[in-house]
């Protein structure tokens, strides 16, 4: 398997864990650590090949909330709402210019996350439709507002598969 290979673009640290082959490539939004577990998990467990494309998000209250929102806890920041400018940086800069620097073009685009990144991977099909599927794990559906969110809107284009990991209260309406 090639080394993992890493490139800064638009100030994000991207790690990307690529199949020798065409293969899906799957969009991961996570913190500085988290991509190469995932890789190394997925490769244990025999995974058909994919390309992993990790970007890691500093500020994930920030970055990832759809909306701002008070802090859930005392003490922490509240969610400052930039989501919209994200996935406009994600899908206009980001994926565009990695598209460029990789030797093989994907068969679709996924995108993925745990926690606040995977109440945003759900969100952003709301927001684009250029990802034929999600992944959220444990994502924080109790974000305010969201669940009447997605009773209200449609996604810009019904996904071809949308996997969820549920934490106990978690509920998402909307994705058929």
């Amino acid at each position: 398997m090639p080394q993992p290979k890493n490139y800064t673009i638009h100030h994000h640290n991207i790690t990307v864990f690529q199949t020798e082959n065409e293969a899906p490539c799957v969009w991961l939004n996570t913190f500085a650590q988290g991509a190469e577990s995932v890789w190394n998990l997925c490769q244990e467990l025999n995974a058909p090949p994919f390309t992993l494309v990790a970007i890691q998000i500093n500020d994930w209250n920030s970055a990832l909330s759809p909306w701002t929102a008070p802090a859930v806890f005392k003490g922490e920041a509240a969610f400052a709402g930039q989501g919209s400018i994200y996935i406009k940086e994600l899908t206009g800069n980001i994926i565009p210019e990695l598209m460029e620097l990789l030797p093989t073009k994907p068969f679709y685009h996924a995108i993925a996350g745990y926690s606040l990144a995977g109440l945003f991977a759900i969100w952003s099909l709301y927001q684009t439709d250029l990802f034929q599927r999600a992944v959220s794990a444990s994502g924080s559906f109790w974000y305010p507002g969201f669940q009447e969110y997605a009773e209200v809107h449609d996604p810009l284009r019904q996904p071809d598969a949308v996997f969820f990991h549920f934490a106990t209260g978690n509920i998402i309406p909307g994705i058929r």
